[in-house]
């Protein structure tokens, strides 16, 4: 009966006594879902954005966004517009699968705006309609950082530009190519 106890004990205590001891893997987070809130704050438009960016390697992710605004009410124009983009990220910091640091990101996005309406001429104070559509392509770079707040929820600081050497429109000139753009984005990490 000892020996079936001492057989019985050391069962149980096998794998603490002759396992050496392995490394953990870390249990990675490898995805963010965040929205744009300076679009909500600085504009009385109504703004809808998302963004997903996705851990890829041990520094850099790829991040998928997508925007809609509906400019019904502002003073200039009344139209819709929606814009779908992919950047990658490449962290420059020594934090591994961290999704947070410094980063620099290439960016295309497509930008479709319907029932583009300009009716309004500042200038002379008075009413000029004039509708018209337009889809585009836009290519740039962002620098920015991104900071995680109790391991699950991130700010995103970025400060960006864009160029359009395609566009076409009646409305915009050829110096409206290059957009300069101010981002913070809060999300959650999971």
């Amino acid at each position: 009966m000892k020996k079936l106890a001492l057989l019985l004990i050391l069962s149980v205590a096998q794998p603490k006594l002759w396992s050496q001891e392995t490394l953990t893997k870390q249990n990675i987070q490898k995805n963010i879902v965040k929205t744009d809130v300076t679009e909500l704050l600085l504009t009385g438009t109504y703004h809808l954005n998302a963004s997903w960016e996705h851990l890829l390697s041990r520094k850099s992710s790829l991040q998928l966004d997508f925007a809609f605004e509906n400019y019904a009410n502002a003073v200039i124009f009344n139209d819709y517009y929606m814009m779908l983009g992919v950047s990658y990220r490449y962290y420059l910091n020594k934090n591994d699968n961290q999704l947070k640091g410094l980063y620099l990101s290439p960016f295309i996005r497509g930008n479709w705006r319907y029932n583009n309406t300009y009716h309004y001429n500042y200038c002379y104070g008075t009413v000029n309609n004039h509708t018209y559509d337009e889809t585009y392509l836009t290519a740039g770079l962002q620098v920015g950082y991104q900071w995680i707040i109790h391991k699950k929820w991130t700010l995103d600081l970025n400060l960006g530009a864009e160029i359009n050497p395609f566009l076409k429109s009646d409305y915009y000139t050829p110096f409206d190519n290059i957009k300069y753009n101010l981002g913070l984005k809060f999300g959650y990490k999971f």
